[in-house]
């Protein structure tokens, strides 16, 4: 595929010089040139100078705002690279409209958010107390996940990976996910299991799917944790069940707005994180290495590309009107 420049529209703001520079490599290693935008930031400038011309390959993260992309630009893109899980900022109508595969970067943060998921769950029911005497007693009157019943809302490439690491500890797994699997509605899920995992996508179907009807389904000892999108959960709802349950208990990477502010300073019940669930010590060269290897793909298995991609390309994911 003759591209010429490949254009990064908009940085995560953990991203550093070095970054950019590893990806300019990466887009020289095939013969094109390399543009950094900051699109957010400082706009996209068009024409843009004639040095960078297509055919292009554009790369955008969750801060790219695509009303704003030239339509010039967009006729020429030949392959969008979003390397985030999360794209519920595209437009299912511009999607529709696009003449170039989108290709979601899920697999880099798998991992961590996979351990991010199973670190906040095992620390639940396996932290150890540190004792500086020794207790005659030997009592630890804790309780175990193979007594547990987890429901997993989404099956993507997240929730499978957790789903492979609980079976094997818990009493039983089940997935919740309405384009992967038909069976119990939600609520009849909800009655039936403790702890509550979120790791699908947001869309307007699933806003609020967690609400006050749904939490109060929930034993009083709920445990709920939530890395995929804030409005996948009522937060007003969430903080008034966990203040009802004393019990209970969630924890959240992401909010319904953000960055949080100080709705939760009554709640005691709840760990918060500032939506790093997906962030680790080596996130920048995985996302480096998978850029290279989706353009390597692109360059030299065209005719392969649209299906060896297909669970990540994301007209795929539009169903019933909408992206899912």
């Amino acid at each position: 595929m003759d591209v010429q420049t490949i254009i990064r529209l908009d940085a995560s703001p953990y991203q550093r010089t070095s970054f950019f520079l590893k990806e300019k490599e990466v887009a020289e290693s095939f013969g094109c040139r390399y543009l950094f935008v900051d699109a957010k930031r400082n706009g996209l400038s068009w024409p843009l100078p004639p040095e960078y011309h297509g055919p292009f390959i554009l790369i955008s993260n969750t801060h790219t705002n695509f009303k704003k992309l030239p339509s010039e630009l967009l006729d020429q893109t030949k392959l969008l690279i979003h390397g985030n899980s999360g794209y519920d900022n595209f437009d299912y109508e511009d999607v529709l409209t696009w003449n170039f595969p989108v290709v979601l970067g899920n697999p880099v943060r798998v991992p961590a958010v996979s351990e991010y998921i199973l670190g906040h769950l095992l620390s639940r029911f396996g932290l150890s107390p540190h004792q500086t005497v020794w207790d005659k007693d030997r009592q630890w009157q804790r309780e175990l996940l193979c007594d547990q019943k987890i429901l997993v809302i989404g099956q993507g490439l997240i929730g499978e990976r957790v789903g492979l690491a609980l079976t094997p500890l818990v009493q039983k797994l089940t997935y919740f996910d309405p384009y992967k699997n038909k069976g119990p509605s939600l609520k009849e899920l909800l009655l039936a299991h403790r702890i509550i995992i979120l790791t699908s996508s947001l869309n307007k179907k699933n806003h609020h799917l967690l609400g006050e009807e749904e939490l109060k389904a929930l034993p009083s000892n709920f445990i709920i944790i939530n890395p995929a999108r804030g409005s996948l959960i009522n937060e007003s709802a969430l903080i008034n069940a966990l203040k009802e349950n004393p019990k209970a208990f969630a924890v959240l990477d992401v909010f319904e707005k953000e960055p949080f502010n100080n709705q939760f300073t009554e709640t005691k019940n709840i760990h918060l994180t500032s939506h790093i669930a997906g962030v680790s010590k080596n996130l920048d060269q995985r996302l480096i290495e998978y850029i290279d290897k989706v353009i390597s793909d692109f360059k030299n298995k065209s005719g392969e590309f649209e299906n060896q991609y297909h669970d990540l390309i994301l007209k795929n994911r539009i169903h019933d009107g909408m992206l899912i």
